[in-house]
């Protein structure tokens, strides 16, 4: 068995440039899959539709929690008198000076925003109450953007605001500046107005219903994940391109297979004449084939990496860093496997077919 996978494994190396196109084409069908799989990974952990206890109230047909909502102070009053139990005011918007300075700005209350949400304290110290004004807490990939750290400044809609920490959650708050409201009230002019109204659970409001003055109840998490699931059908189209290059992966990988044994139909039929069984030839082939795919997928796999690295996406504020799991490795490996039977089935199934005798008396 071992001198029948050498003399393939050297099969390919005689005929290295042919390996080396058809490595190439499975490499460049799974760098594909690898990249769109991790950006779609990513976008799922990071927006996904997490389960809150808590509403939100804000304006109707908008997205408060990305891209902010302008409600009147008033509405607090307004909800306790239909027995909510507490309102707490947050301010959601995006801001700057130019494209290349936007960032995501949130403004939280400094005594209950900890209550709110689960983050880690990376360095510094958490938001505070009777911090002086204009003190704010970054994500860390804002952080990583804009290179300041505790205990610098940052600019945000042109203003020097003292960062007293940095923050991290796995979620797209990550590229989030975090100040108090008054602050953001205070940055864009707002007066006592606000984004939304996060209120408990209590059967009072329901997800969906709509209140006077054009205002709308919401399950808190789900604008996010509302606005990832817009790209849905570019993910689905993307989808069907990857499953026309793994099938062109396959129908290449099976000519080549098919070549090469061809090449070599009068070694392999005295192979099975001195003793090998058919199950050899499979054998054979299955060495060259999970030769080439491993071979693929391994360009595939630094390819991904080499993306993921220099292509950062950042778009209005908002950064991604999709990166490969264990999980993405795994389905990999499961892919170069099938890929290398699927590649074996129709060259096996022609050379059984042929006689040996009439392979040795071949002179074309």
């Amino acid at each position: 068995m071992r001198t029948l996978i050498r003399y393939s494994l050297q099969d390919l190396a005689a005929h290295w440039k042919l390996s080396l196109a058809m490595t190439l084409l499975i490499g460049a069908s799974i760098l594909f899959f690898l990249v769109i799989s991790g950006y779609r990974l990513t976008l799922g952990r990071e927006y996904a539709a997490l389960p809150d206890v808590n509403l939100i109230v804000q304006e109707s047909n908008t997205l408060g929690e990305l891209y902010g909502s302008r409600i009147q102070a008033q509405v607090a009053e307004q909800l306790y008198a239909l027995g909510v139990s507490q309102a707490i005011p947050e301010f959601h918007d995006t801001v700057g000076t130019s494209v290349d300075d936007m960032l995501m700005l949130r403004g939280v209350d400094p005594e209950r925003y900890q209550t709110l949400d689960r983050l880690t304290l990376l360095s510094g110290q958490a938001l505070q109450p009777g911090d002086p004004p204009r003190t704010a807490m970054l994500g860390r990939r804002l952080a990583e953007k804009l290179g300041v750290s505790a205990g610098q400044a940052a600019l945000i809609r042109g203003r020097q605001f003292n960062v007293c920490g940095v923050f991290h959650t796995g979620t797209y708050a990550d590229n989030e500046a975090w100040v108090s409201i008054a602050d953001a009230q205070d940055l864009l002019g707002w007066g006592s107005d606000v984004s939304l109204y996060i209120i408990p659970d209590e059967g009072i409001l329901q997800p969906g219903q709509s209140l006077a003055g054009g205002l709308s109840v919401a399950r808190r998490g789900q604008g996010a994940y509302i606005s990832v699931s817009q790209k849905d059908p570019l993910l689905s189209a993307m989808d069907i391109v990857i499953q026309a290059l793994a099938v062109a992966a396959v129908l290449a990988l099976t000519n080549t297979l098919i070549r090469l044994a061809w090449l070599r139909r009068r070694e392999l039929a005295i192979l099975r004449c001195t003793g090998f069984q058919s199950g050899a030839l499979a054998v054979y082939l299955f060495s060259q084939a999970l030769t080439l795919t491993l071979g693929g997928a391994l360009l595939g796999v630094a390819g991904t990496m080499i993306v993921f690295v220099f292509l950062r996406a950042d778009l209005a504020g908002m950064s991604f860093e999709p990166r490969l799991d264990a999980g993405l490795v795994l389905i990999t490996l499961g892919l170069t496997l099938l890929l290398s039977l699927l590649g074996i089935v129709l060259p096996v199934a022609w050379i059984r077919r042929l006689m040996p005798g009439d392979l040795l008396r071949d002179t074309s």
